[in-house]
């Protein structure tokens, strides 16, 4: 048999009550021509069990099972042994629209220089319920991307609406385990950063789940200190500069005179209170908007302005 023009790497940990909806949207695609390569990376629950049984109904399905060992680790090993010519991730939580593999197979068809594409997303609850919009307006063509590298910008993309060639993902080495739980902002700078060329389609192709056991948000405050530490590695590697480990430049951060780190204190604060401000927005809770909103203003009026002046343009 040829083998299909996509593989869907879909890495899983402890996803039971997800992992169905996942995988059911992958089957609803209307592009078909494609196999889902899942590996259970240690689950405790039962996913594996729920996996097992959809392997029964569906042989484009492949599953594997191991130990934990992180993201990064589980979705290399799966483009290891993937057999399509283009790799869609997907995270376990999330769901496809129908025709998000169409879109983007289109677009690389009609793009030959372009290596990766992402998309817009829609965030939805644990129960599904929309709560508004994930827009990434940079990158919206090849020349924004040639343009972002030659600017030195950090770039930013939705990693579970990532379609990338195999070959290209192989040759820049995958997802960095050290730059968990942003490996996804390392790898899609990297990705620029090696020549290639990475375009976000300007259409909502995913549902984007956001619920209280993701990572996001159980490790808040983790997330957004090792953002600031991936974005410090990625322009020390950009300048052949070294990079500190996590630790190190953690402890030299904490060094840092008390006035500055009471600021980036509150960077955070305002970063955290204007993802909520967006979701009481769309939510049409105007008075938690507006406080939550005001936070934000206390806290970082410039970052306030800049939150203010991009949704405007949405």
């Amino acid at each position: 048999m040829l083998p299909p023009k996509v593989s869907v790497i879909l890495p899983v940990y402890n996803q039971e009550k997800y992992i169905a909806q996942t995988i059911n949207s992958v089957l609803a695609q209307t592009f078909q021509d494609f196999e889902i390569v899942i590996l259970d990376d240690g689950s405790t629950d039962n996913t594996a069990q729920v996996i097992k049984e959809y392997v029964k109904k569906d042989d484009r399905i492949r599953a594997y099972f191991h130990d934990n060992a992180g993201r990064s680790e589980a979705a290399n090993k799966i483009v290891s042994m993937a057999r399509g010519e283009l790799c869609a991730f997907l995270d376990a939580d999330d769901i496809m629209l129908p025709q998000r593999l169409e879109k983007q197979v289109a677009y690389h068809l009609a793009h030959p220089n372009v290596s990766a594409t992402s998309c817009n997303c829609r965030y939805i609850d644990s129960d599904g319920n929309d709560r508004g919009v994930a827009v990434y307006p940079g990158l919206r063509s090849e020349a924004e991307c040639r343009a972002a590298i030659s600017e030195n910008k950090i770039v930013m993309i939705a990693i579970t609406g990532l379609m990338i060639y195999r070959e290209a993902y192989v040759k820049i080495g995958g997802m960095k385990k050290t730059f968990w739980p942003c490996d996804d902002l390392e790898i899609s700078n990297n990705i620029i950063e090696q020549g290639y060329i990475l375009v976000i389609i300007q259409e909502i192709l995913m549902k984007y789940r956001v619920h209280p056991n993701s990572d996001s948000v159980k490790n808040r405050w983790y997330v957004l200190n090792y953002t600031a530490y991936a974005r410090y590695a990625i322009k020390q590697r950009r300048a052949n500069l070294p990079v500190e480990s996590y630790k190190e430049y953690e402890q030299r951060k904490n060094k840092d005179p008390w006035l500055e780190r009471f600021n980036r204190k509150k960077h955070n604060y305002a970063i955290i209170y204007q993802k909520k401000a967006g979701f009481s927005l769309h939510g049409k809770d105007y008075l938690r908007f507006l406080y939550q909103m005001a936070i934000v203003v206390l806290c970082d009026f410039s970052y306030a302005k800049a939150a203010l002046a991009n949704r405007r343009k949405r």
